[in-house]
């Protein structure tokens, strides 16, 4: 407002912000809601997954095999996209029951 960039009439004024916004609190409230729901109906969760990403997987190499000397820290677009391809994968046979069994929730 020191700079004269704003009239100063929106301060003050409230706004709600949707649910789904995923930065806001009722995001975080619902899904912690869910998450409590799902426990009270299932019991605890029995595991803890971290997946994570490898710069050398196989699929990034040979998408920048045709870029000489191109890493794949300088192609976010390509490790990205393989990350999500081997992590739809992996949940795929958690939720068949594949990897750690039945599945319940």
């Amino acid at each position: 407002m020191g700079e004269g960039n704003s009239t100063g009439r929106n301060i003050g004024v409230q706004f709600i912000l949707h649910g789904s916004f995923t930065g806001g609190r009722r995001y975080m409230f619902l899904n912690y809601h869910d998450g409590m729901a799902i426990c009270r109906e299932y019991g605890a969760p029995d595991l803890f997954v971290t997946f994570t990403c490898n710069p050398k997987w196989q699929e990034i190499a040979d998408a920048l095999a045709s870029e000489p000397g191109q890493v794949a820290a300088d192609r976010p677009d390509i490790t990205t996209r393989v990350f999500s391809m081997k992590f739809d994968e992996f949940l795929d046979g958690v939720k068949d029951g594949s990897l750690f069994g039945p599945v319940q929730a």
